[in-house]
């Protein structure tokens, strides 16, 4: 009897255990989903276009120019200025695509003007040549121009490159994100992502994952979430650097919990260089993210064995269970913001009726046939 009860004491503790920690130590066996940054993509795959028609001379100078000035540029910035870099190669599209719509019209008008100069210089009709020449210079100037940006450019080709960025056109995050690598969204703030205030702790990881969802949002995967707080490659979060102080993050909670969470924002050193404040340190935050089978990831705390910050601390814990300290961070991913209303429609008039007013012809002018455009 007496072992019984030896027995099901070790079962008791045990459950405690599992229900009143929700995490402790480091995580071993972690759900890893690879994380790719769309910015990375973005300029290997314009890089390795450049390179192709570079060798091939398949493009023209200035086509080839601008491509690397946007590599160069929004591509080269530290962090990557993504929705710079999408819309530096998509107006060098645009460019292009008016270049050759130019061409395509231009040559066939060059060809009739000149047989039309050579008929006058024929029939000795002096002024006339002497207009048509005026204008088959500036004929010649505008081919010229679009010549210089659209020549050698097969449509397939171009198509290829605007298929690399059409994707990415237009997309951006909710206001109090910021857009990491192109890839995704992350809130400024810790939840409720309000600068001054408390953040949320207390909470469980399914209150965590409502409270995002609720707001439109998700949990953070793991992959977002460490990228996010160790920062660009180029310029890597300060707490992973051995002289950065723990206190800057309020990063010893679960040794000194009665200090309780800070309002948000309130550490200004404890922001990355992306602008995400206080993702190591102050609440453990709550990430989607696998421990074993039936465990879900915090990130951010520090552990009483810890001697610096690291974007690395990670704990464990059952979905249900939670802390004083355990809170979240929402992600999300970026969108095509809608368009607003036109102020026809905001007035409540009727946008789809066309203007009916259409231009008069002059009595005199050329010919529709004739017309040359300037």
């Amino acid at each position: 009897m007496k072992l019984l009860s030896h027995f099901s004491l070790s079962i008791l503790l045990s459950a405690l255990t599992l229900v009143f920690l929700p995490f402790f130590g480091e995580c071993a066996e972690i759900e890893v989903r690879e994380y790719a940054p769309a910015a990375d993509l973005l300029r290997s795959e314009a890089a390795a276009f450049l390179s192709e028609i570079e060798v091939s001379k398949a493009a023209a100078p200035m086509f080839r120019e601008k491509i690397r000035a946007a590599l160069d540029g929004p591509g080269s910035a530290c962090p990557v200025d993504f929705a710079a870099l999408v819309a530096s190669l998509d107006a060098t599209a645009s460019e292009v695509s008016v270049a050759m719509a130019e061409l395509k019209k231009l040559r066939p008008e060059r060809d009739r003007i000149a047989l039309r100069l050579a008929e006058a210089e024929s029939k000795s009709q002096t002024d006339y040549a002497f207009r048509l020449k005026l204008r088959l210079e500036n004929i010649d100037a505008r081919i010229s121009e679009a010549d210089a940006m659209a020549a050698e450019i097969l449509p397939e080709s171009l198509a290829k490159f605007v298929s690399l960025f059409e994707k990415h056109k237009g997309m951006a995050c909710p206001e109090g994100m910021v857009f990491i690598d192109g890839t995704f969204c992350v809130d400024v703030y810790e939840t409720h992502n309000k600068e001054g205030e408390k953040p949320a702790a207390g909470l469980s990881w399914a209150a965590a994952a409502n409270i995002c969802k609720d707001a439109g949002k998700r949990l953070c995967e793991g992959g977002e979430w460490t990228r996010a707080c160790a920062g660009p490659a180029c310029a890597p979060n300060k707490t992973n650097m051995p002289a950065f102080s723990a206190t800057a993050c309020n990063a010893a909670l679960n040794m000194t919990p009665a200090v309780g969470v800070y309002p948000s924002g309130s550490r200004p050193e404890c922001v990355s260089p992306e602008g995400v404040a206080d993702i190591f340190g102050n609440a453990w935050e709550w990430t989607d993210e696998n421990y074993k089978e039936r465990y879900k990831t915090l990130r951010g705390g520090s552990g009483n064995t810890d001697t610096a910050p690291t974007c690395e601390n990670n704990g464990w814990g059952l979905p249900g269970t939670s802390r004083s300290y355990s809170g979240a961070r929402c992600c999300a991913d970026p969108a095509i913001p809608p368009a607003p209303p036109s102020p026809e429609v905001a007035d409540g008039g009727d946008a789809s009726v066309p203007d009916t007013e259409t231009p008069v012809e002059k009595e005199n002018a050329e010919p529709a046939s004739d017309r040359i455009s300037e």
